[in-house]
């Protein structure tokens, strides 16, 4: 049974409590909003046979774990089979927490009207943020909140972690990109690369030198790496609309072009893409 104290008589708006709550998850343990501790806890409200869900669970459980002070807990509205939720979590390389709200107790408490629904809970059990009926282009609006309102160390706002040598040549190579110099940042870039394949700065930073290059498979290439050493998707997301454009893969590039934010270094490109699509250009 889910319990929720209270519950009936508070309201969503912002600022204002959120309801507690007692749920079980998929191993039938019994879970807690307090089991969920962190700057800020993000509450996604989802179903595995709503499409829009299905695409958006993935990313909001990539996008959360490059906040390390945060926490997150999906909720399933509905009586759905097990095998149906493991069906949608299998696209998941960071997979999110499941509590089970079968009969909708939850559901009506947070008085969710669309799916997927996401809130964002401060450490004060205060509602910071809602948004409901979203898809892949909320995601983005949803890190420039986080950004704006939490604040993270980003990886390009801040010197990356590495071996001091390592971060000292790919600053080298940034000032070189910034100068224009762009075969000379290349080949340092290549060969950190080489030499440090676990150092995914200069893979993202290397896809951008392909693209500014005009080979798409080759950008596609670096930009990959990058994602299989960290699920972060949202700075290479440019790249990889740019990379779906050029071979004329309409849909893939405005997916990826709605994974970028305002934040992003390289959203003049994916501005471009869109500009492109909605013209109806090709490459």
């Amino acid at each position: 049974m889910l319990l929720l104290p209270g519950a009936g008589a508070r309201g969503l708006e912002l600022n204002a409590p959120v309801p507690e709550f007692t749920a079980p998850d998929l191993a039938g343990a019994t879970r807690t909003l307090a089991d969920f501790p962190g700057r800020v806890t993000l509450l996604l409200f989802w179903q595995p046979d709503n499409p829009r869900s299905c695409r958006v669970l993935c990313e909001i459980a990539d996008l959360q774990g490059v906040y390390e002070r945060s926490a997150l807990a999906t909720i399933v509205s509905g009586a759905h089979q097990k095998a149906e939720i493991e069906e949608a979590l299998k696209g998941c390389r960071n997979r999110p927490p499941v509590l089970l709200d079968p009969d909708r107790v939850i559901f009506g408490a947070y008085q969710i009207v669309a799916l997927p629904t996401l809130m964002l809970v401060g450490p004060d059990r205060l509602l910071k943020y809602k948004i409901a009926g979203f898809g892949l282009q909320g995601v983005g609006e949803v890190q420039a909140h986080l950004d704006a309102v939490y604040g993270r160390e980003k990886a390009l706002a801040a010197a990356p972690a590495g071996p001091p040598d390592v971060v000292r040549r790919f600053g080298m190579a940034q000032q070189l990109l910034k100068a224009g110099m762009q075969a000379q940042a290349e080949r340092i870039l290549e060969s950190l690369t080489m030499g440090h394949p676990e150092f995914r700065p200069a893979w993202v930073s290397l896809g951008y030198c392909r693209v500014a290059g005009n080979r798409p498979g080759e950008a596609q290439a670096a930009f990959e790496k990058a994602m299989a050493l960290d699920a972060r998707v949202a700075d290479v997301a440019a790249g990889m609309a740019w990379v779906s454009w050029r071979r004329d893969d309409a849909a893939g590039a405005a997916e990826w072009a709605a994974r970028t934010n305002g934040n992003d270094p390289n959203h003049a490109l994916a501005d471009e893409v869109r500009r492109q699509l909605e013209s109806g250009g090709r490459r």
